[in-house]
């Protein structure tokens, strides 16, 4: 018993738990609600793939493009145990803020105040409401379903650049071996189609894909599916982000892994 409720505590804290205390924790925990359970195994699953990719294709940068407040530069330092080259990019204000304090102290880790899309020149951020999510697509009457339009949306003009414009400014591109990762609510796409020669370079992308569109316009998951293997990237996993009902267990979104 004092080890299940050491497994529970660290649960609890979300701290990284090894496959084999995962499960036991996941068989001793039966009244945890099973979209909850879910949630959790996949997101371990997800940070023990990415760690095997990213070993696996010797990845020596990171680009994370939509950064937010830096969450997936500090856990693919701390859960996927990368120690390298790393680039994040986020042009919402008061994010970057959050972010550009992030970064500092490790020397490794260098933060851009713009975002990335398939044409260069400015572009409307929307913020719905009080939510932390901001897209520079319209949002859909499934995000109000889900709470996210509690306040007026704002806006905020910001720079958009295309990667292989701005990629030999950032970082050396000769000989690297980059993942891609990808988190701009609805505009992975566009990100993608900026990318141009750079992506001869990506070997591991990341990108959120969409079941059901919470924003306007978002390209369903068959057209993200398609658009990645056309340029010669195979699915390594798909792990639940939203679930919409969760007595059926419904999703919204995927996190998509692919590999070279």
């Amino acid at each position: 018993m004092t080890r299940i409720r050491s497994l529970a505590s660290r649960w609890l804290r979300r701290t990284p738990l090894s496959l084999e205390d995962e499960g036991l924790w996941l068989y001793r925990a039966k009244h945890l609600p099973a979209w909850r359970v879910r949630k959790r195994l996949a997101q371990h699953l997800y940070w023990q793939d990415l760690a095997h990719l990213i070993g696996t294709f010797d990845v020596d940068l990171v680009l994370d493009v939509g950064a937010n407040r830096g969450q997936f530069g500090r856990d693919v330092r701390a859960r996927a145990g990368y120690t390298g080259e790393m680039h994040s990019f986020e042009p919402l204000p008061a994010a970057f803020k959050a972010l550009r304090e992030r970064v500092q102290g490790d020397a490794a880790w260098t933060a851009h105040p713009f975002a990335l899309g398939a044409e260069a020149g400015e572009a409307e951020l929307q913020m719905p409401g009080s939510a932390v999510l901001s897209s520079f697509l319209a949002p859909a009457p499934m995000l109000q379903q889900m709470g996210g339009l509690d306040e007026p949306p704002r806006t905020e003009t910001v720079q958009v650049c295309r990667l292989d414009d701005v990629f030999n400014k950032v970082a050396h591109a000769e000989g690297r071996r980059i993942l891609l990762k990808m988190d701009t609510q609805g505009f992975d796409l566009q990100v993608f189609a900026g990318a141009g020669d750079v992506l001869e370079s990506v070997v591991v992308l990341q990108s959120e894909i969409s079941v059901v569109p919470i924003y306007e316009e978002m390209p369903p998951l068959t057209e993200s599916l398609r658009t990645y293997t056309d340029a010669g990237f195979r699915l390594s996993g798909l792990y639940p982000i939203t679930t919409l009902d969760k007595r059926a267990l419904t999703i919204c979104e995927f996190d998509a892994l692919f590999a070279r």
